[in-house]
């Protein structure tokens, strides 16, 4: 076997594939996963960062508007529906203040009770219905722009 025939064989051996159809084929499908991912990582961030979640007023709203309105303001925010006695006895123990929210398009006055629970509001005056208050959040990525 002459040496041209040697290098011709080695050549046809470990030469790369023809790139044909199945090739692009598989760089789309490719690019589309990535791009879907991508995308279905941005709607969640951009969903995350402009928080459908309810303020003061969105969990006021789901309490029965008939009786006064309390904001729990130590840890997590809560609002809470409870009677007038009730509420004697919250003002009687603890600092209260009030606030304004918009219900329904009617201004409604919510009392704030500074370093009471829920907890403590179902053992000083017996079970009151609460909802919990989320406030809006920004979601970020955490890297440092000027390192990368």
């Amino acid at each position: 076997m002459s040496v041209q025939q040697r290098r011709f064989a080695a050549a046809t051996r470990t030469a790369a594939p023809k790139r044909g159809s199945r090739s692009r084929i598989k760089l789309t499908l490719t690019w589309l996963t990535v791009v879907t991912a991508l995308s279905l990582f941005t709607t969640t961030v951009v969903a995350t960062a402009a928080g459908g979640k309810p303020d003061f007023a969105g969990a006021a709203k789901q309490l029965p508007s008939n009786q006064p309105m309390v904001v729990l303001q130590t840890g997590k925010k809560e609002v809470c529906s409870v009677n007038a006695s009730q509420l004697a006895v919250l003002q009687a123990r603890f600092d209260t203040g009030w606030m304004t929210v918009m219900l329904n398009g009617v201004e409604t006055d919510l009392v704030t009770v500074s370093g009471a629970t829920a907890h403590d509001l179902n053992t000083m005056v017996g079970p009151v219905n609460c909802k919990l208050v989320q406030e809006k959040h920004i979601f970020y990525l955490p890297f440092d722009a000027q390192t990368s």
